[in-house]
């Protein structure tokens, strides 16, 4: 029995406020996925020395690099940044990767992958992308060192969640994976699942790794790949639908009085 001190309209009306709050859980659900997958669309190409823009759902994805001095080329590619199947973990060769290779002159020289989002239907979004090939040499010349921050409202720094899916990479810190042993270009050894809550951009920083006390390492690299952008909107509050419910659902019965 519903309480004498609740308002006469929802006493009324509580026959239709039931299936409405029913309908919380998937307006709250809903959410636009949307995805830059290399190789595919207008993501067959980039340039280390410009702004890279990529049309990706509702939104754009914009791409340029910090310290692009620092870019070489490997294994078939003259240079990168380049998209292609050269560190792709074992995924087939229709699903190509972004190819970061670097090779920088002096001890823990970088590069930057400056990544923002831009005219999505919400400022704020959820991101998700694999890294592929995080290790080390097997005779100690290079270690990856990759480095990843988000940014949220007003600038503020949003940490990563690493998801380490191969046996090569640790995470050393809390924005920091490195290669901590070998992992051969074609397997999934050095795969790394990496999402982002509530950003409009992050900075990927690839650098020559700490663990290794040399005047220059050597050329490395590692594969990015394609990156899944979420919008998840705000949920509709209960107390909204209940108050949209009443009203409805009072205005029904008022009619059905004059009509008596």
């Amino acid at each position: 029995m519903l309480n004498k001190g609740v308002p006469s309209v929802l006493r009324k009306t509580s026959w239709l406020l039931a299936p409405l709050s029913a309908l919380i859980v998937p307006i709250a659900a809903q959410a636009q996925t949307s995805t830059l997958d290399w190789g595919a669309g207008d993501a067959t190409s980039i340039d280390a020395n410009a702004t890279n823009i990529y049309d990706v759902g509702s939104g754009k994805v914009n791409i340029n690099f910090a310290n692009p001095e620092n870019f070489t080329g490997f294994g078939g590619a003259s240079s990168t940044p380049a998209i292609n199947t050269i560190l792709n973990g074992a995924n087939a060769d229709s699903d190509p990767s972004l190819h970061l290779q670097i090779n920088p002159s002096g001890e823990l020289g970088s590069v930057t992958m400056q990544t923002t989002f831009t005219e999505f239907a919400k400022p704020f979004l959820d991101v998700s992308f694999t890294l592929y090939d995080i290790d080390i040499s097997g005779v100690s010349s290079w270690q990856d060192s990759v480095r990843l921050v988000g940014f949220g409202e007003n600038g503020t720094t949003i940490l990563p969640t690493f998801n380490i899916l191969g046996s090569t990479p640790q995470q050393i810190g809390a924005d920091t994976l490195a290669g901590e042993s070998p992992a051969n270009n074609d397997e999934a050894t050095g795969n790394v699942e990496v999402s982002f809550k509530g950003i409009d951009g992050f900075d990927l920083t690839f650098a020559d790794g700490p663990a290794l006390s040399l005047a220059d390492q050597n050329s490395h690299g590692i594969g990015v790949g394609d990156i899944e952008v979420t919008a998840v909107p705000e949920p509709m509050s209960a107390l909204a639908v209940v108050a949209v419910g009443a009203v409805a659902a009072g205005s029904a019965l008022k009619k059905k009085k004059q009509s008596v």
